[in-house]
């Protein structure tokens, strides 16, 4: 059974060695949980992200990447720091990634699994991945945890923000309705 469970093992990662798909993980944290659960993401499964950035309320540390809005400070702002989050992204991180992984500080993220995943998904095309909840709308993402899109997807999203009419700018909670919606 083990020698089975071995050549498993080996074809993945012949599968991931083909065709390496990099993954710039978005992580969102708040300041009391700097020190907590920003530290532990930094310490396990951010390593092996491709390259990583944590979006928060205040300063972090100058040694962790980080951008941070003071008057976006509760979860009544999720959409507008998403918004703001992928703009930036897409304007000022110069290497371009396959994936873009979004997370919250409570997310615990096996990488190696996603990019098994991943590896049956061709980057290039729009994939907007995440587990749908359909809690407040029947096509919602649970925004909770975590989803990945594809680099065309997230290029598409910040065309769309360009529009007001297509994607307002507007406080409202439920981010994953909203970037699904105008996905």
């Amino acid at each position: 059974m083990i020698g089975v469970f071995l050549v498993f093992l080996s074809q993945i990662s012949l599968a991931l060695a083909s065709s390496p798909q990099t993954i710039f993980c978005l992580i969102h944290t708040a300041t009391p949980s700097h020190e907590t659960r920003a530290k532990t993401i930094l310490e396990t499964w951010a390593q092996y992200c491709d390259d990583y950035l944590f979006f928060t309320d205040s300063k972090m540390n100058s040694s962790i990447p980080h951008i941070y809005y003071p008057l976006l400070n509760s979860r009544d702002h999720s959409w507008e720091k998403i918004r703001r989050v992928f703009k930036y992204v897409h304007d000022k991180i110069e290497k371009k990634y396959d994936w873009y992984y979004r997370a919250d500080d409570d997310t615990y993220a096996l990488m190696h699994n996603m990019r098994t995943l991943l590896a049956n998904y061709t980057s290039s095309k729009q994939h907007y991945l995440g587990l749908r909840w359909n809690f407040f709308a029947s096509r919602g993402f649970n925004d909770g945890s975590s989803y990945i899109l594809s680099r065309p997807t997230v290029e598409a999203f910040n065309e769309v923000m360009l529009d007001p009419d297509r994607c307002p700018d507007h406080h409202r909670a439920e981010e994953d309705q909203e970037l699904f919606s105008v996905s």
